[in-house]
């Protein structure tokens, strides 16, 4: 932005997750892309050695716009299809999906940055160290619930590994929320 030394990448792109009986994706406009493609700033799996530094990722929906009690529904910011992905200092704003991490053994490091959402706002299949940084659950209308983390990670990948990291809720969450570091997304999980 101009001005403030800092660089803002912002979009509104969501995802209604609307489909007809045979499951084909049905739009509801021209800014509903589905999950997978609403993300502010995408890094294709040709992007291998990706670095960001200093830079700020936001999809401004539910954040600016489309604010109601029933409004919230994925809308991305940063996702990563690619390998050795290096964020230093870096923000990840939005309120559901926020910082989508994909491919199976994929690698990315995450340092220094701050990661703003409100319901699995990490998520994905590959794995994250993400070291010396914050995370915060914003608060959404009419929530009283929120998870941290979607993890899909196989038996033989890390996953998401935080390394002194500070993790904040904000203060406008009714005192009988249910808060969450994650759940599984799309993985089955057993307990004995």
């Amino acid at each position: 932005t101009e001005g403030s030394g800092k660089v803002v990448i912002r979009a509104s792109y969501y995802s209604s997750n609307r489909f007809d009986a045979n499951g084909v994706f049905q739009p509801k406009d021209a800014f509903d892309l589905g999950t997978d493609q609403s993300a502010t700033v995408t890094i294709a799996a040709s992007g291998t050695g990706f670095s960001a530094y200093g830079i700020t990722f936001q999809n401004d929906y539910n954040i600016s716009e489309h604010l109601g009690k029933n409004d919230q529904t994925p809308a991305v910011a940063f996702n990563s299809k690619a390998d050795k992905i290096n964020l230093q200092d870096c923000s990840f704003i939005g309120r559901q999906d926020t910082l989508y991490l994909q491919g199976s053994g994929n690698r990315v490091l995450i340092e220094n940055s701050y990661i703003e959402g409100t319901v699995d706002f990490i998520f994905g299949n590959a794995d994250a160290y993400i070291k010396d940084s914050r995370i915060y659950m914003a608060y959404f209308s009419g929530r009283k619930s929120g998870y941290f983390t979607a993890p899909n990670t196989s038996k033989t990948n890390v996953g998401f590994v935080f390394d002194n990291v500070h993790i904040d809720v904000s203060e406008q969450y009714p005192s009988d929320a249910t808060i969450s570091l994650g759940r599984p997304w799309q993985t089955e999980i057993a307990t004995e």
